[in-house]
C-alpha cells in the first residue's frame, strides 16, 4: 500500500488539563491509563479545531484521501480473505450431498466449469423449461444470435429485404413494359 499522503495544516491545541485528571478510575473502578486519556484528548481537540478552522477546500481533500486510503485497505483485506478461500480445498458432492471425488480447488472446479461450458459438453438442464438460460458456448452463441436477429438486426434485414422486393419487381414490371411495348 502507497503510504498515505501528509496533509499540512497548522493548528493551536488548547486542552483543560484538570478535565484529564478528574477521575482517576473509570466507571469500573479500573485504573486509568493517563497516556491513553491524554492522547484521545489531544487527537480529539485537534481533530475539532482543524474541522473548525479548516478551508471547505481541505475537508473535501482530507475526506478523499480517508476514503481512498479506507477503500485500499478494504480492498487489500478482500483479497488476502479471497485468495486465502481460493486455496482451502472443497469437497464436491451428489444433489444427495454425498461425497463425490477427491476434494478440490474452487480454482479447478472453476477451470473444470469454464472448459465444460466453452467446450459445449456443460448440459446441466434445469428441471424448469422456461428457463432459457444457455448451458455451454454453442447455446450461448445461438442464442445470442437469435436475439440479434429478432431485435434490430432483424427489423434492418426485414426492411431491406422489402427494398429488395420492391426494386425486383420496379425491375420486372420495366422489363415486361419494354418487351409488350415490341411490335410483333
Amino acid at each position: 500500500m502507497a503510504k498515505p499522503p501528509v496533509l499540512q495544516h497548522s493548528v493551536n491545541v488548547s486542552l483543560d488539563i484538570d478535565s484529564l485528571f478528574v477521575e482517576p478510575a473509570d466507571l469500573d473502578g479500573d485504573p486509568v491509563d493517563v497516556r491513553a486519556v491524554m492522547r484521545s484528548a489531544v487527537v480529539t481537540e485537534a481533530a475539532r479545531q482543524l474541522l473548525v478552522t479548516a478551508d471547505p477546500e481541505w475537508h473535501a481533500e482530507a475526506r478523499e484521501t480517508a476514503n481512498r486510503l479506507r477503500n485500499e485497505l478494504v480492498r487489500e483485506r478482500v483479497t488476502a480473505e479471497v485468495e486465502a478461500a481460493m486455496a482451502l480445498p472443497v469437497q464436491r458432492t451428489t444433489t444427495w450431498n454425498e461425497k463425490r471425488g477427491e476434494p478440490t480447488s474452487i480454482r479447478e472446479l472453476i477451470r473444470l466449469e469454464l472448459e465444460a461450458f466453452l467446450n459445449g459438453t456443460k448440459t446441466n438442464r434445469s428441471r424448469d423449461m422456461y428457463d432459457k438460460t444457455p448451458n455451454n458456448l454453442a447455446e450461448l452463441i445461438g442464442s445470442v444470435a437469435n436475439e440479434t436477429m429478432r431485435g434490430e438486426l432483424g427489423t434492418v434485414v426485414s426492411a431491406a429485404r422489402k427494398e429488395v422486393h420492391k426494386r425486383v419487381q420496379e425491375i420486372i414490371a420495366k422489363n415486361v413494359a419494354a418487351e409488350l411495348a415490341k411490335p410483333r
